[in-house]
């Protein structure tokens, strides 16, 4: 379970998110909706562990995240973490290394249709390969947590389907999902939380 208690988070002295407390378990997909400057991206950095957490507390399995060796979750944001002078190859194993999951690049290669790129460098990418080059690390990276940051955005039919999948199918497992969105939910029984509701 992911508990997120009385989490604060303040710009220039205005709280942008107060007294955020809620409780998302294993097997759910939460959206967090809000406008742009609502807190999205900042919230899903804290549960990261890539920006500091000043007031509030959050726990993953009853353990807060600062005890957790990283990596312990799997970040995608709207910076999509690419090395441009590398082979699209050379990011599968590394991120794959990193998680210790190289038996899974072979399935990301054939799930986001990578075959034709393996040996193109990021740059040299449409920016619709970028995206989906990113996201293949759904797929070769092991993570029970997945922090996804405006993943929805930017994305033909074809690829929104497999992004989908992909999240139903990590929840269908026990993992837990949050995706940042300033549009409705498009994932059927998945839950929302508004930001604008903790809002000072």
């Amino acid at each position: 379970m992911l508990a997120i208690e009385k989490l604060s988070l303040k710009i220039n002295y205005n709280f942008l998110i107060k007294d955020l407390s809620v409780s998302i378990f294993p097997g759910s997909i939460t959206y967090i909706l809000g406008k742009n400057g609502a807190g999205k991206t900042t919230l899903l950095k804290q549960l990261a562990g890539l920006k500091k957490i000043e007031e509030g507390k959050i726990k993953l399995y009853d353990l807060e995240l600062g005890e957790f060796e990283k990596p312990y979750c799997l970040f995608i944001g709207h910076k999509l973490g690419l090395e441009l002078e590398m082979r699209v190859i050379d990011h599968l194993e590394y991120w794959a290394e990193s998680y210790n999951s190289p038996q899974m690049i072979p399935a990301a290669i054939e799930f986001w249709n990578l075959e034709d790129i393996l040996e193109e460098q990021a740059g040299s990418l449409s920016a619709g390969n970028m995206k989906k080059l990113s996201l293949s690390k759904l797929t070769c990276c092991h993570a029970e947590l997945w922090l996804l940051d405006e993943v929805e955005t930017n994305l033909d039919e074809l690829n929104l389907k497999c992004l989908h999948h992909s999240i139903m199918s990590k929840a269908n497992s026990g993992g837990i999902i949050l995706i940042s969105s300033h549009m409705n939910n498009k994932i059927e029984k998945s839950q929302s939380i508004n930001l604008w509701d903790f809002c000072d």
